[in-house]
């Protein structure tokens, strides 16, 4: 049964459905429950990856009359609409009657390489989400709104956000309920290291590559009438008095994924909001021959969350956990540039610390290990873009990530 086919049957069943559920209150009896700690294989080496096609649906919460759920999927550059082939199915197959996914289409032409720069498409953006809102509203429901970003499509929300939060100031109540950024390049890509040869788009007319200058940190900046300069846009958004983080304040959750490594476009500490990387790098010559995927480490959960169950143990997850709880910067740092540890990515030390210290973020970082391949697909690899066993793995991270939802509702 495709997707298409699963939606019409969702809603065609919908509301007899949802009746039944409230004459009876049984919604949360209906939630299956996970296997304990004990049944459940970690995934610290690659035979213990859990091959699942398809995970238990596990609901928080009962189902409540005339709420839903709104995901917006957001795409990043080069991206559109069947990027998120592989979410849409699998949440479709959760069989949830409160939810309704949509995938935002509005950027899918600004985010070409060379593309608009990220103001534009976030405008764009808001008003596609706000004509979504308030077509729920005029059928009376109360709308939770969730979005899940995949790279520049993070960025693309964060901008947004004080638009979306004005326009929904205007009409009933709506809650905010999960930000979930997928390799976002949070603190930039201005490459440090091996990475210098991302800082070669300054040498690229802005009038055209504005989008790129802005993500690699490269944007001109303005001054004031003093001469002082103002921060680049990527500032802005980690501002922890602006108004981005502020809106970012709304979300019942905000949860980073990031790959541990060969995520060549966007560097782990960047999509992890963070600037140490305890993960070492899988060694051919110690052994480590084989392909596997795994989640290294979920920091931020509650110790039955699913994917802690499935995460590693270990000092790396624990290191990463201590840093991220103790990043501050020296009121003298605060200007300072600095490197992440393993020399990928460079920012502004007041970016971390004001994203990362104006809201609770919670991570996850996986590992898509294919020696002698190519590493391409560890940018895509959590929206599910690959082939062969790699499009397994996908799946069975992406349900995994989908569960984590269902526990926060």
């Amino acid at each position: 049964m495709d997707v298409e086919t699963l939606k019409a049957h969702n809603l065609s069943n919908a509301s007899a459905r949802l009746e039944s559920l409230m004459e009876a209150d049984v919604a949360a009896s209906l939630s299956v429950t996970l296997g304990t700690k004990s049944d459940v294989s970690l995934p610290s080496l690659p035979s213990s990856v859990i091959s699942a096609p398809m995970a238990p649906i596990r609901r928080s919460a009962p189902v409540v009359e005339n709420h839903i759920h709104l995901f917006a999927l957001v795409h990043g550059m080069w991206g559109g609409a069947r990027d998120w082939d592989r979410w849409s199915e699998r949440m479709a197959l959760r069989d949830h009657i409160d939810w309704d996914v949509r995938i935002s289409e509005s950027i899918t032409h600004g985010c070409a390489f060379a593309g608009e720069e990220i103001p534009v498409l976030a405008t764009l953006f808001a008003e596609e989400v706000l004509g979504w809102i308030h077509e729920l509203w005029a059928k009376n429901m109360r709308v939770t709104l969730h979005f899940v970003c995949h790279s520049l499509g993070g960025l693309i929300v964060r901008r947004a956000l004080p638009h979306i939060c004005d326009g929904l100031n205007l009409g009933p109540p709506c809650d905010f309920g999960h930000l979930l950024t997928l390799n976002t390049p949070h603190l930039g890509v201005h490459g440090a290291g091996i990475g210098f040869w991302k800082n070669m788009g300054k040498y690229l007319p802005d009038s055209i590559f504005r989008q790129v200058h802005q993500v690699t940190l490269q944007d001109r900046q303005a001054y004031d009438k003093d001469g002082k300069a103002q921060p680049r846009l990527l500032e802005e958004l980690s501002n922890p008095d602006g108004r981005c983080c502020e809106s970012l304040s709304r979300f019942k959750q905000r949860t980073a994924v990031a790959a541990s490594h060969w995520d060549l476009i966007v560097p782990f500490c960047t999509a992890a909001i963070c600037a140490l990387n305890p993960f070492p790098v899988p060694n051919v010559l110690l052994g480590e021959v084989k392909s596997f995927w795994r989640i290294d480490a979920a920091v931020g959960f509650q110790d039955n969350s699913v994917l802690v169950q499935k995460a590693c143990a270990g000092a790396p997850s624990e290191a990463l956990e201590r840093h991220v709880r103790t990043a501050t910067a020296p009121e003298r740092d605060v200007g300072r540039w600095v490197s992440s540890t393993d020399r990928t990515v460079q920012f502004p030390l007041n970016m971390l610390t004001g994203l990362a210290g104006s809201n609770h973020w919670r991570r996850v970082a996986y590992s898509l290990h294919r020696p002698w391949r190519d590493q391409g697909s560890v940018h895509t690899f959590s929206i599910g873009k690959g082939d062969g066993k790699t499009t397994s793995w996908a799946i069975e991270f992406i349900d995994s990530l989908i569960q984590m939802l269902e526990e926060d509702l």
